[in-house]
């Protein structure tokens, strides 16, 4: 993702000279895009692993692991937060 938004930013400052005099605004549209594609992408594997892992244990380990893991997931959410 930083390489993508390098080369738009260079993109940009070669085809609008008028950004460096001030005199032409950049487009930002196009930064913030690349930025939230990236961000997307990389929240894909972390939400997977959320949904996933209490089905698993649930079904690999029963009720008390699922419990155990539910509870430790809270408390550890609630000291992080």
């Amino acid at each position: 993702a930083a390489y993508q938004m390098i080369e738009e930013v260079r993109r940009q400052f070669k085809t609008m000279p008028g950004i460096m005099k001030g005199t032409e605004k950049p487009d930002y549209k196009s930064c913030v895009a690349i930025s939230t594609t990236a961000a997307l992408k990389e929240m894909l594997v972390p939400g997977v692993m959320a949904v996933l892992a209490p089905l698993v244990v649930g079904i690999l380990l029963g009720p008390s692991a699922l419990g155990g893991l539910l509870a430790g997931a809270l408390v550890t959410g609630v000291m992080m937060a």
